[in-house]
């Protein structure tokens, strides 16, 4: 298909497509929005129908992933997948370079046979003696064919993401190989406390499971969800200024046909980009070459392990925004490291400036209501022999205010005082005369704005631990504390009763 034919395939309002240059043009999408509305309405089908919120406790894991995204996370991210934490340097001279090349087969070779050996005895172990003793021959190695192939494809897939959190695919097939053949090696361990059909069973599934299995794909899947995490984790407070684009990415502007994505930021001909490595595995497999159409087939069987799972979290996420969709208003901050100049010519100043607003007005009116008017009205300020203000501090009862409370009023009040500071900077910077204003004020800014994106990501992270304490609640999953109870009492007040299974 010609450029030019696939850019246009990805322009309009009626697309079904969207790209990543459609994306940060900012262009909307009808279909975006109605997939949206779709998976919201499958996620309330799904609420009633089986009563259960499975698809909102999964979100919390995701939602911190797309909506906590920013410039630098992404860069960052797409540099720990290429380079790892160890970057290799290869030696220029061939003859080093293939020592080079052998001492790092060998020594993920015995790395690998660590792993194979913890995964056998650590998770086999205890399921060969359940699963495969007493059983007769055939049974037996039957069983432990499949025994020995989950072993396999668990530990070829640590292997191969252990490789990756080292060097990335710069490591190359030589590591792959070696970690891999090492997991070979010791994943039959825990087949010996069987039989001997069973052994050879577990050998068999073992080696096919670590050689012809997409195992090492499942360890790649891992390596860049780490990555992922990690640069999120980095560049939180740079992730929490971008939520409000974050939302209108997802909710607006992704086109259900959007390309998934193994991890976002990688180059345009990276081969692990979804359209380039299908056209790799298209054109291996019409090749004359035997062995290349067999690769290409094992191309085509990875493809939905790397890349469905993008497209599952972003439907998944989609169907939670009737809750995460406040991220849109209570996220969000000036960028203010281009300047003033980068400042006045920001989105910020634009409609969810003001949205921001009213949503901060709500908090502090409500904070206002139940904790401090509430109280004077009850215990008669009128005949309080103290002034007003001065009573108040005797009549409200400050231990009952709540740590999210607290969390929250603190991150609308600072948001208030951004966005006005924010405008006055803005406008003050065109006034002849008031340069040296701006410029003393402006580094203040920045360390108000800073506290308004820690005590506005605090409590995101307080909601989204609210709401996994009340899935554990429902389901019975853990015990809670009388300990843990009294702290999860200190953050959420009378919340937390929901908190604690009702036995």
């Amino acid at each position: 298909m010609d450029v030019s034919d696939s850019a246009n395939k990805d322009r309009g309002f009626w697309s079904l497509h969207s790209s990543d240059e459609s994306i940060e043009l900012g262009e909307l999408r009808f279909w975006a929005m109605a997939e949206t509305a779709l998976a919201i309405g499958v996620f309330w089908y799904v609420a009633l129908r089986w009563e259960t919120f499975l698809l909102l406790y999964s979100s919390l894991f995701i939602a911190p992933l797309l909506l906590f995204r920013s410039p630098q996370s992404v860069k960052r991210g797409a540099q720990l997948f290429d380079k790892g934490f160890f970057p290799i340097e290869w030696p220029k001279d061939p003859e080093a370079r293939k020592a080079a090349v052998s001492r790092l087969q060998k020594r993920w070779g015995w790395i690998g046979v660590g792993i194979g050996i913890v995964a056998g005895v650590a998770i086999g172990y205890p399921a060969a003696k359940m699963f495969l003793l007493d059983t007769g021959w055939w049974e037996g190695f039957w069983r432990g064919v499949l025994f020995g192939y989950v072993i396999a494809l668990m530990g070829g897939a640590l292997a191969a993401a252990a490789v990756g959190a080292e060097a990335g695919p710069e490591a190359g097939p030589e590591a792959l190989t070696g970690a891999v053949a090492g997991v070979a090696v010791a994943g039959a361990v825990a087949g010996a406390v069987a039989v001997a059909g069973t052994v050879v069973g577990t050998v068999v599934g073992t080696v096919v499971g670590a050689f012809l299995t997409p195992a090492f794909a499942v360890g790649i899947l891992i390596w860049a969800i780490c990555a992922r995490i990690f640069a999120t984790i980095i560049h939180t407070l740079a992730g929490y200024a971008e939520m409000p684009a974050n939302v209108r990415r997802v909710a607006f502007l992704t086109a259900p046909l959007h390309p998934p994505e193994l991890l976002p930021g990688l180059k345009h001909d990276h081969e692990f980009r979804f359209g380039v490595w299908l056209d790799i595995a298209k054109r291996d497999f019409g090749k004359p070459d035997f062995t290349e159409k067999i690769l290409a087939c094992f191309a085509f069987i990875i493809t939905p392990i790397w890349f469905l799972p993008g497209w599952a979290y972003r439907f998944i996420l989609k169907s939670t925004l009737w809750l995460w969709w406040i991220l849109f208003i209570i996220g969000g901050a000036p960028k203010v490291d281009g300047g003033i100049d980068g400042l006045k010519a920001d989105a910020y100043r634009k409609f969810y400036s003001w949205a921001l607003l009213v949503s901060a007005a709500f908090t502090i009116t409500g904070f206002a209501f139940g904790n401090v008017l509430k109280p004077l009205l009850l215990n008669h300020l009128s005949d309080a022999p103290l002034p007003a203000v001065v009573a108040s501090l005797f009549l409200i009862d400050w231990r009952a205010i709540s740590g999210f409370q607290m969390v929250s009023m603190l991150a609308a009040g600072l948001a208030v005082a951004v966005l006005f500071w924010t405008n006055s900077l803005a406008v003050d910077s065109g006034v002849k005369g008031r340069e040296q204003v701006v410029k003393s004020q402006f580094p203040w800014l920045v360390h108000t704005v800073r506290l308004k994106q820690g005590f506005g990501a605090l409590s995101i992270a307080l909601i989204m631990v609210y709401i996994a304490f009340y899935a554990n609640a429902v389901h019975g999953w853990l015990p809670v504390s009388d300990f843990l109870h009294a702290k999860l009492e200190w953050i959420y007040g009378v919340n937390a009763k929901a908190l604690r299974q009702t036995l």
